[in-house]
This record gives C-alpha cells, structure tokens and sequence, in this order.
C-alpha cells in the first residue's frame, strides 16, 4: 500500500480538510512511515521482521495475551498500550483481515478518534491548519514521550505538498471489507467493563490484605 491510499481512503470516506488529512498523517509518517506493517524496531528494509511479526499474531503464535502485553507498537500510528492493541486485533478478526491490513488499521483509527477521542475529532473536522491538526493528533492522541509536534508538522507538509491539489486516485481502493459481526464500540465497552471489574476485584483484595 502507499501514502497515496491512505489519503485517498481519508479523502473518500471523511470530511476532513487536505491540511487535516496532512496532520493526521505527518503523525503516521513520524511513528512508522506511514506503513501499516511496521513493528516497533523493525529497520529491515524489506521489513521482514514486521511481516513474521505480523503472521504469528494473526495465526496464534503470539497469543493475543501476549501480542497485548509485548509493549511493542504496530502499526500507522504505532499502537502500543495493550487495550489499544487488543482492540486493532478484535477489529481485525470482525473484518476477516490481518492486523497488518492498511483499511482495517485506518478504519480503527477513524473508530477510536469518533468514540473515544471525540473533542479532538471535533477538532479535527473544523479547518485546523496542518500545525494545528498534527498538534492535535500527536497531543491528544498518539501521546510520545517527547510531542515533537514541529517535527509532525513538517511531515504533514510534505504530505500536502505531494497531494493537494492533485489527482492521487488512478488506483482504486480495494473491495471494501465486510461490516464487523459485532458493533465494535459494544465491544470496547465489554472489554473496557471486564478491566474495571478485574480493577476492582483486585482493590477489594488488597483492602482485605490490610485487614488482616
């Protein structure tokens, strides 16, 4: 897949302005290249790492506990924390596709910003410059150790540059792929439950381990 793919999926299925496309991909490019299989300390340049990496999860190999706790990121935008991990798998399991798939990853990212990232989506669909909107996605969103914003920016410009203005859709978007078998925000809402009961029973533990 390519960088024109990904703004070509932005540009059909949002309302998202070119300059907030480019921040929402300067974003990408500064976490992985803007590569949907690319796994944290992957340098190989055929990304070989990646695609194996990529292929045991998928399979089982690295078992989804495991796949959640690793601590590596994947991915577009490098998801990293392990209940955003493990809801990129049950989103790529809905679709019947790989973890690695490009669609399904941007389809993730358009579901985490419209339902746990609201205010900031919001943000994002009232005109923002590229400044503004790379700001926004890497503040609020991806959350780096070190908001090299400026950085983000420059790579959002870049991305502009190359695609504003431009006929970029000579190649068409793959078959879409089909709607999940479950509601997915159902599903983060299960899941999201499952960790506060686990929380709490674990609270209700250490209270009774101070009791005696």
């Amino acid at each position: 897949m390519s960088k024109q793919t990904i703004w070509n999926y932005f540009k059909r299925h949002t309302q998202l302005s070119d300059e907030a496309i480019a921040g929402i991909m300067g974003n990408f490019e500064a976490e992985s290249n803007n590569e949907s299989c690319r796994v944290q300390g992957d340098f190989t340049a055929d990304r070989r790492t990646s695609r194996e990496y990529a292929q045991k999860v998928n399979s089982g190999a690295i078992s989804p506990q495991q796949w959640q706790s690793d601590a590596r990121g994947f991915g577009l935008a490098q998801w990293t924390y392990f209940s955003r991990k493990a809801n990129l798998l049950s989103t790529a399991q809905s679709y019947g596709t790989g973890i690695e798939d490009e669609t399904t990853q941007i389809r993730f990212f358009l579901a985490e910003m419209q339902t746990e990232f609201v205010s900031t989506w919001r943000a994002l669909l009232n005109d923002p410059t590229i400044l503004e909107a790379a700001r926004l996605v890497c503040v609020n969103y991806e959350r780096p150790a070190v908001n090299n914003v400026a950085a983000r920016a420059d790579c959002g410009q870049t991305i502009y540059n190359q695609f504003h203005g431009k006929d970029v859709e000579p190649e068409p978007d793959p078959d879409p792929a089909p709607e999940p078998k479950d509601d997915l925000l159902r599903e983060w809402i299960g899941y999201e439950q499952a960790e506060a009961d686990r929380h709490l029973a674990k609270a209700a533990e250490l209270k009774a381990r101070l009791k005696t």
